[in-house]
């Protein structure tokens, strides 16, 4: 179970923790691992982190969909301006 004592800091246990990750903000919602890309531990198959990472590529995902829509939105205004 890990415990949140605050932003950047938890209590995990050494069950969540793993053998060679030392890393407890790999275990709190909200918070990216650095090293999620490279790790090479056993843990990363059960690993929070990447549970974190995919949620945070999926708000970016949407925010860049966002961005691109009212992108067309712009271009679509300009187009109707140059026919005016």
């Amino acid at each position: 179970m890990v415990k949140q004592l605050g932003p950047r800091t938890a209590v995990v246990s050494s069950k969540e923790l793993g053998t060679n990750c030392w890393l407890p903000k790999r275990f709190i919602l909200g918070e990216r691992c650095d090293r999620i890309w490279t790790c090479s531990y056993p843990e990363k198959k059960t690993c929070q982190a990447i549970h974190t990472e995919i949620s945070c590529l999926a708000q970016k995902q949407e925010h860049l969909l966002q961005v691109h829509s009212n992108i067309d939105i712009r271009v679509k205004e300009l187009l109707e301006m140059l026919e005016k």
